[in-house]
């Protein structure tokens, strides 16, 4: 049976760190103890992580990262959830466990009235969309103090096609 976790950074523990940079590291091969730097140097206190658990082991994870952008040139900043790490296990794929923490993902941003914001490559963009993420036209938004050459999807997100978002992000 899959077990479903959020936690806010402020609780994590030193044990979830370390295997969220190993199941994060089958992946993105910077190695666990760059993984662990990562994590335990770029969240905020209030940040989320959700977490998928089978026997007490790691399976699936993703963070929220609360970040801010603007809209059209004024001042007001807009917070979000920058949907980041997202990864399965890869035994336990097609299972519906990245479908599961993406629906716990859905239900805080409008729980916490924040929409999501994810950049993906071309490879997984068709199964986000399929998920309700709809794509942002490159020329209605500006990444501050960040490149990305892939494609910036929203959930949740009063948006206009009008709309000039200016998304910063931070520190990575």
């Amino acid at each position: 049976m899959i077990k479903y976790k959020i936690i806010k950074n402020k609780n994590i523990k030193y044990n979830q760190i370390i295997n969220i940079s190993k199941l994060k590291d089958t992946f993105w091969r910077y190695g666990i103890k760059s993984q662990k730097k990562f994590l335990k140097s770029n969240f905020k206190s209030n940040d989320l992580h959700i977490l998928a658990y089978k026997n007490n082991n790691i399976i699936g994870y993703v963070s929220l990262r609360m970040s801010s952008f603007t809209k059209n040139n004024n001042y007001k900043n807009y917070k979000y959830f920058l949907f980041d790490g997202f990864i399965v296990n890869k035994l336990f794929r097609n299972l519906n466990i990245g479908k599961n923490i993406i629906k716990i993902c859905r239900k805080k941003s409008k729980f916490f009235k924040m929409p999501i914001l994810l950049l993906c490559k071309k490879s997984v963009l068709q199964y986000y969309t399929k998920l309700n993420f709809k794509v942002i036209s490159k020329k209605n938004y500006l990444l501050i103090n960040y490149q990305y050459a892939g494609y910036l999807l929203r959930y949740n997100l009063n948006y206009k096609n009008t709309d000039l978002l200016k998304i910063k992000f931070e520190k990575y």
